[in-house]
C-alpha cells in the first residue's frame, strides 16, 4: 500500500508540473531525438525535418489564424499560455485526462501572399521520451479540423 501511495503522489506531482512554454522559432529550432513530438511545417520553412507538410489555405493569414484559434480553444483541457503578437505565434498547453501531464503546442500562421496562408504546428510532451502517438494524433486531428473549418469558411466567402 505505501508503494501505491508513493506512486500516486509522484504521478500527482508530475501532473502538476509546469509545461514547456518557451517561444520557438520554427525557422531555426531543432527537434530532440525523442519520439514524443510531432511537427507540421510548410516545405523549406522549418530547419527541423517536418513529420508532415502543412497545406496552403485559400485564406488570408488573419482569417486562418481566427479559424485555428477557434478550433484549438474548443479542445478539452487546453489553455493558451502565451501569444507573441509580432509573429502571431500562440503557445498552448493541453493536459492529459487522467494524470494531467502537460503537452505544449506551438502554432504559427504564416502568410503566403495577400490571399493565401499556411501554418506550422509543433506538439511536444513535457515529460518522457515516448507518448504513444498522442502528439501525432493531436496535431493531425487539429489540422483536419482547421482544414474543414477553413474549407467551410472559404465556401461561405471567408473565415
Amino acid at each position: 500500500m505505501p508503494r501505491l501511495l508513493m506512486a500516486l503522489g509522484l504521478v500527482a506531482l508530475l501532473g502538476a508540473c509546469d509545461p514547456l512554454d518557451a517561444e520557438i522559432d520554427f525557422a531555426s529550432f531543432e527537434k530532440t531525438d525523442a519520439s514524443n513530438q510531432y511537427l507540421v511545417c510548410p516545405p523549406d520553412y522549418c530547419r527541423a525535418p517536418a513529420d508532415e507538410a502543412s497545406p496552403v489555405f485559400a485564406l488570408p493569414a488573419p482569417a486562418l489564424a481566427a479559424i485555428a484559434r477557434r478550433v484549438v480553444e474548443r479542445e478539452p483541457r487546453t489553455v493558451l499560455l502565451r501569444e507573441q503578437v509580432a509573429t502571431g505565434q500562440r503557445v498552448y498547453v493541453q493536459r492529459s485526462l487522467v494524470f494531467r501531464f502537460p503537452d505544449t503546442i506551438w502554432i504559427q500562421v504564416l502568410p503566403v501572399d495577400a490571399n493565401r496562408s499556411t501554418l506550422a504546428i509543433y506538439s511536444r510532451s513535457a515529460y518522457g521520451r515516448y507518448d504513444f502517438g498522442v502528439n501525432r494524433s493531436r496535431v493531425q486531428d487539429w489540422l483536419a479540423a482547421i482544414v474543414a473549418a477553413a474549407s467551410a469558411g472559404a465556401a461561405n466567402g471567408g473565415g
